[in-house]
């Protein structure tokens, strides 16, 4: 039934078998093309992230934010405790580092009258891979002039059910068999309460350094013998109440240790303005009200 055929271009080698596609796990991720092009599951995943990231503008711009372009190439290595990539300027004869965070330039903008910026870009982080980290990632950072986390996470809120209703015209999609309802209002729970829950551990807030290591030891978790205490804590978080944690859920109410960016609570000064959302057992947002005493600054870092 042919009329007329055109040869385009040769192929070396045949594509996948049709029937059972592309099975090996290793040429999937080394040839992502062949995946896109053998599997529309695949493919369909890749043009709903694409719809996503053009949501996440349409999104804030709706909320009045401007979007800037940052330098990936730092001369600071910026990003608290994650470790930098580091390359050599030539012309220069001097070390850069890829960037981690932008946040010492998202406030600088602030400083310079810009009170809602944004910046969805790549992030570089020299660490450990696994399924959710991975070395070159892109993020979006955001800064908001005369807010606070509170009200950061009522604008989370809405940004993710804006999302939702987008992508899949209701408030509810499915995720690993489960289905995550983004209408109802987000649930709340501190960190320390989780670890109370789900490590079983009844005294977090003053529990010592080698208690935890023995509790951490107890439920599997490796400790470094150069850990402090709050990493201890936060892996046993990671291990045992995190991945319960399947509809969406803020955590709040961090040790001051947890982030040296973020501001100090006025009625507890032992405790951040910080929160982290979870879905599915996944950290999605990390966000805080900035820390803008210098003297508090300086003494974090210097501890």
């Amino acid at each position: 039934h042919v009329d007329g055929w055109r040869m385009l271009s040769k192929s070396l080698l045949p594509l996948p078998e049709k029937w059972h596609g592309l099975q090996d796990v290793e040429e999937r991720f080394r040839h992502r093309y062949l995946d896109t092009l053998m599997s529309e599951e695949v493919r369909e995943r890749f043009l709903k992230r694409s719809n996503i990231i053009f949501l996440l503008r349409q999104f804030y711009f709706e909320q009045g934010f401007i979007e800037v372009d940052l330098p990936i190439l730092q001369s600071l290595a910026g990003g608290a405790t994650a470790q930098p990539f580091t390359t050599h300027h030539n012309a220069l004869d001097t070390d850069f580092y890829l960037t981690i965070a932008q946040e010492l330039y998202l406030k600088e903008l602030l400083a310079g009258g810009f009170t809602k910026v944004f910046e969805l870009g790549k992030r570089f982080r020299n660490e450990g891979i696994d399924t959710s980290h991975n070395p070159e990632f892109t993020m979006l950072e955001s800064n908001e002039a005369y807010a606070d986390a509170q009200s950061q996470r009522d604008f989370i809120e809405k940004l993710f059910r804006f999302l939702v209703k987008k992508l899949f015209s209701v408030y509810t999609f499915t995720s690993d068999g489960s289905t995550i309802d983004t209408k109802p209002k987000f649930a709340v729970v501190t960190f320390y309460d989780l670890l109370k829950r789900y490590a079983l551990i009844p005294n977090p807030e003053s529990i010592t350094r080698d208690e935890a290591a023995i509790r951490a030891q107890q439920l599997a978790v490796k400790v470094e013998p150069n850990e402090a205490l709050e990493k201890i804590l936060d892996n046993i978080y990671k291990k045992v109440a995190r991945p319960k944690l399947i509809q969406p859920t803020f955590i709040i109410d961090y040790p001051a240790a947890f982030s040296p960016f973020a501001k100090r609570q006025e009625k507890n000064s032992e405790l951040i303005d910080r929160f982290q959302l979870i879905i599915d057992g996944i950290e999605l947002v990390n966000a805080f009200s900035e820390l803008n005493d210098p003297l508090d600054q300086r003494a974090r870092y210097a501890e």
